[in-house]
């Protein structure tokens, strides 16, 4: 048999190995950076730039003025990570792709495969998509309420509010929003009808790859939103 004292050494070695560290794969690469953002791991932080490679479980935040544009591989989903944002990637692989948006702004293009489910989280919301294109924005109003909202530029989205029983798949053009926990729904003639929304302008660069650039918003057209928020939330009371 073995020796004893082989054995034990064996034993206790085995017991002092450090545990196998999960390596995160690369999933995409920034593809384009304006301004500053970081790259960001479990006690690791790096600059992010221009063809840096991208994790799963990275965190992307940005900075004032700043956006960056992530590719997943080749003709492969993509997003805008706008200013002042902080965006995750959960899982990456060939049935699931999750991320989550933590704060700020981003516009996302899903590059669907059959089996495949693409979902971004929000504070407010979980959005599952299978080949399409949105947008998850924030803004505050007047009143100091923070507003969460998703303008569903292509395709259906499968949409569920996170702290209410909201659940609807919504079709092209609709902009859903979150206020004080209530949900409210623009239709796509209504969304066509404001300026922040229409022609799914929302991209921060002048040739986004996902789209058009956003439009300067006068203070009429957002007292125009704030109004149509209001008149949504009292139909219902």
């Amino acid at each position: 048999g073995i020796p004893t004292l082989f054995l034990s050494i064996f034993l206790l070695s085995a017991c002092d190995a450090p545990p196998k560290v999960e390596q995160a794969k690369p999933v995409g690469v920034i593809h384009r950076l304006i301004g500053s953002a970081e790259l960001i791991l479990p006690n690791q932080k790096t600059p992010a730039q221009t063809g840096a490679v991208v994790l799963q479980r990275h965190r992307i935040r940005t900075g004032p003025n700043s956006t960056a544009v992530v590719q997943f591989g080749q003709n492969g989903t993509a997003v805008e990570v706008q200013a002042n944002s902080d965006f995750s990637i959960h899982e990456f692989n060939q049935q699931l792709q999750s991320f989550e948006l933590h704060s700020g702004n981003l516009w996302l293009k899903a590059a669907g495969a059959p089996g495949r489910e693409i979902k971004l989280k929000s504070p407010t919301a979980i959005a599952a998509v299978r080949g399409t294109k949105f947008y998850t924005f924030h803004f505050q109003d007047p009143r100091g309420r923070e507003i969460h909202g998703t303008c569903h530029c292509e395709g259906q989205v499968d949409y569920n509010t996170i702290g209410s029983d909201y659940h609807a798949s919504h079709a092209q053009d609709t902009v859903v929003m979150n206020v004080d926990s209530r949900t409210i729904v623009f239709s796509p003639a209504e969304s066509a009808q404001l300026s922040a929304w229409s022609g799914h302008r929302h991209s921060d660069l002048p040739d986004s790859e996902l789209g058009p650039p956003k439009q300067k918003i006068n203070p009429k057209n957002m007292q125009q939103i704030y109004a149509l928020i209001e008149h949504k939330l009292a139909q219902q009371e």
